[in-house]
């Protein structure tokens, strides 16, 4: 009797190994899953990597475009932010950008992305002679994230001696597997998210729509969330990486002047900043959002200083960003999704008006280097 209880434990055991593997590979050839898994990427000596074109939307070049356009008009540079991560192609900013203004716009962001990434793009945007360049800086982690593992690369190694960057702070620096731009989930659940086609689909299809339903992406006052515990500005190699980031920058301006491109560079606000905005307004203290955004309070005074000293136009994003996020909060609508620092639709279209309006106001007005745009 225990015998054969046991047999058929084991038989069905095996039968739901074998369809368990069998269902997962089926996901991973049919479909994308899972989101964030090294098939979805090729590598790229210069970038690290580049979206892999098998994705729908993605062009040949592995950037979100619906084709490869060799004449180019505008060109957006940035991470998932610009990507439009959370989005289908048509809500991300470049694309809505592109609606509003009648101009082609090329998208080349892509999650994961950093400051050397954008200094290289901006290279590679040359070739097709565009009009404007748009680099689109979040200042949250485009100054670490990946950013000793890109200067280790071979190719950096050259490219860091030519341009006179300073890479000793990230000698001896442990390089983890890149994490890409979107925010990893708890660890104990992040490692079957990154290689199981079979969870990435439940928590992208099901999960994160419900908890969105419920609004459980909504901020709470009092709850303090594990996200907050990260702080991207405490890295050794920080100081480094934003001189470095300026003086790359200050290159790009260089070059665009030279060949008459146009140049506006975007500030974007982490949720964090947002999130802490919004509560200024309604005089709600929160010290953990407070401690965390001295630093980016600082970065963002900084990279404007230098804009103007510099003499480069920008756009910073946060006052139209917590406005949204504050017609959101009253509306009881989700602005942010749940573990996600990216906005959905309305964040993306508040990032495209605002730069519209500020690329309006500067062309309609005096000659000579743009105000910066508040």
């Amino acid at each position: 009797m225990l015998a054969s209880i046991l047999k058929n434990a084991s038989l069905l055991a095996t039968a739901i190994a074998v369809s368990g593997l069998l269902g997962e590979w089926v996901l991973r050839s049919l479909t994308l899953f899972p989101i964030h898994g090294e098939d979805n990427r090729v590598f790229d000596e210069k970038l690290g990597y580049r979206t892999s074109p098998r994705i729908d939307g993605v062009d040949l070049n592995g950037f979100r475009n619906a084709r490869s356009l060799e004449k180019r008009s505008i060109v957006a540079i940035g991470d998932s932010h610009t990507y439009g991560y959370n989005v289908g192609a048509n809500d991300s900013w470049p694309r809505k950008l592109e609606t509003a203004l009648g101009h082609p716009v090329y998208n080349m962001g892509v999650g994961g992305y950093g400051i050397l990434q954008y200094y290289e793009l901006f290279q590679m945007s040359l070739e097709s002679n565009p009009e404007h360049v748009i680099i689109a800086l979040y200042p949250w982690n485009d100054f670490h994230q990946n950013y000793c593992k890109t200067l280790q690369m071979p190719y950096w190694q050259r490219q860091s001696k030519e341009l006179a960057l300073d890479t000793t702070a990230c000698d001896g620096e442990s390089l983890p597997e890149a994490p890409g731009d979107p925010p990893e989930p708890p660890k104990d659940f992040g490692l079957l998210l990154k290689n199981s086609a079979f969870a990435s689909a439940f928590d992208h299809l099901i999960s994160e729509p419900l908890r969105d339903s419920f609004g459980v992406g909504r901020f709470k006052t009092g709850r303090r969330s594990k996200r907050l515990e990260v702080k991207p500005y405490s890295r050794p190699y920080w100081p480094s990486a934003v001189a470095n980031g300026l003086l790359l920058l200050e290159r790009v301006r260089s070059e665009a002047d030279s060949r008459g491109i146009e140049l506006t560079l975007v500030l974007i606000p982490s949720r964090v900043r947002t999130v802490r905005g919004y509560l200024r307004t309604q005089n709600v203290p929160v010290k953990e959002l407070d401690d965390l955004s001295v630093a980016e309070d600082r970065i963002f005074r900084d990279l404007k200083a230098f804009f103007e000293r510099v003499k480069i136009p920008y756009v910073d994003l946060t006052n139209p960003v917590v406005t949204g996020f504050a017609r959101s909060e009253k509306a009881a609508k989700v602005f942010y999704p749940s573990l996600n620092d990216h906005p959905l639709e309305e964040g993306y279209a508040i990032y495209a008006e605002t730069i519209a309006r500020f690329l309006g106001d500067r062309h309609n007005g005096e000659p000579g280097p743009a105000k910066p745009h508040q």
